[in-house]
């Protein structure tokens, strides 16, 4: 069972991957150089402040955006270039998404990289835990995020501590936390320990650092 759901989370991670891969080089390519015709017309004329075309380029952009947002959901960067940048670059969304919050990071200098499938495993259980714990119920908290590698396993501690504790927020989550973390062990092969206080909680996974 097990070795079946790895098998076919790889497939989906290379599928998502080839799609991501096609926004970038065509879709958004094909929307930069559409817009810089655009611009340049714009500057010719030299009527940008009532030209039409303005407008269009203001399209443009966030047509742009929306789809640099879609490739990222469906292959997040810098997966190759190692788990710390990439989950440095996750959190900038977290970071806009809750202003409130008070994010810290701790991330290893020196990363041996395992596979970028497995990669995504960790970055995606990183945000479906973020988003369990900082619900839309919760305005402020401190997050925690420490990143650390041995020669043998991998290991991200999350801490979460709400600035206000909320009892059925705390009920509610924990059904999904269970349904996370089983899904990492799986996946992953690794541990998963949850310890909570008052309010707070701290979650450690682990994994093998050796590459897949």
């Amino acid at each position: 069972m097990e070795q079946a759901i790895q098998w076919w989370y790889e497939q989906q991670y290379r599928q998502l991957t080839w799609e991501a891969d096609q926004i970038r080089d065509r879709l958004l390519q094909e929307s930069f150089s559409v817009r810089r015709s655009f611009e340049l017309s714009s500057i010719e004329s030299n009527k940008l402040s009532v030209n039409p075309e303005h407008k269009w380029i203001e399209r443009f952009e966030i047509f742009h955006m929306y789809l640099k947002e879609l490739s990222d959901r469906l292959s997040p960067p810098y997966l190759e270039e190692g788990l710390p940048l990439a989950i440095e670059y996750l959190l900038q969304k977290w970071i806009i998404a809750k202003p409130n919050c008070e994010f810290q990071l701790q991330l290893i200098p020196q990363w041996q990289q395992n596979s970028s499938e497995r990669n995504r495993i960790i970055l995606t259980t990183l945000d479906e835990l973020l988003r369990i714990e900082v619900s839309e119920f919760i305005k402020k908290a401190f997050i925690f995020i420490d990143l650390q590698q041995n020669q043998r396993d991998n290991q991200l501690k999350i801490i979460v501590k709400p600035l206000k504790f909320d009892a059925t927020v705390f009920s509610n989550k924990c059904s999904e936390l269970e349904y996370l973390s089983q899904s990492f062990r799986v996946l992953t092969s690794g541990t998963w320990i949850t310890q909570t206080y008052k309010s707070e909680s701290t979650h450690c996974l682990s994994w093998s650092s050796k590459s897949d």
